[in-house]
């Protein structure tokens, strides 16, 4: 897969998987998922260390505890059916928000990865808050009109407030379910969409993110 040109690209293993993939080096037998490769790497049984991919440690799952006082936007991710957990069908969405700086001011996107065929779609909005994030998404209901409850069948995020109205989509026909808090390995494909967006749109650049953007190249990871 061309390691030395891929460690100095600064490439991560999903980013190396997709590639290998897209364009067929090796056979459906001979390729391994990016899962088997973190596993092979955290038993130094690849060449790189575990240096050379420092978001591996931001893979481990932390046990989620109990917090206290912290109020519930909607449906929790426990309710969330097997069919999303296990990827076994399209239409399952993980959601979530970028902040970068820009000569003082916040610049901010929001995100959303489809859990199966990895479709990334970035939506620059004014502020990170839940009015920003309700016009962001009326935007893809007037987008996909009729196909929307269809597209989006179901969408999950983190606690945090700015998601305070997500269930209000639920009228659209998307079932919203909210992640424990502090628990953003339950989100874990957005979180590794959102790394690499960092890589190729820093965030002094952010401010001059298209509106709406699609990036398919992504969707081996």
């Amino acid at each position: 897969m061309g390691g030395r040109a891929s460690k100095k690209a600064n490439w991560s293993l999903d980013v190396c998987a997709g590639y290998a993939k897209k364009h067929k080096l090796f056979t459906k037998e001979e390729l391994v998922c990016t899962k088997t490769l973190y596993n092979a790497l955290n038993q130094a049984r690849l060449p790189p260390s575990l240096f050379d991919v420092p978001e591996l440690l931001s893979r481990k799952k932390s046990k989620f505890k109990q917090i206290k006082n912290v109020r519930i936007f909607g449906r929790s991710i426990d309710e969330r059916s097997d069919i999303v957990n296990l990827n076994l069908e399209i239409g399952h969405w993980e959601i979530d928000t970028i902040v970068g700086k820009c000569k003082g001011k916040e610049a901010v996107v929001l995100t959303l990865v489809e859990k199966v065929t990895h479709k990334f779609i970035v939506i620059k909005i004014r502020r990170k808050d839940a009015a920003s994030i309700q016009v962001a998404l009326r935007s893809l209901k007037i987008y996909y009109g009729s196909e929307n409850a269809t597209v989006f069948k179901t969408i999950t995020a983190d606690n945090g407030s700015e998601f305070a109205k997500l269930s209000q989509s639920e009228r659209y026909g998307t079932i919203v379910y909210l992640a424990h808090p502090y628990s953003s390995y339950e989100r874990a494909q957005n979180e590794q969409h959102n790394r690499i967006f960092r890589k190729y749109v820093p965030k002094g650049s952010l401010s001059k993110t298209t509106l709406l953007i699609r990036f398919f190249a992504l969707q081996s990871i």
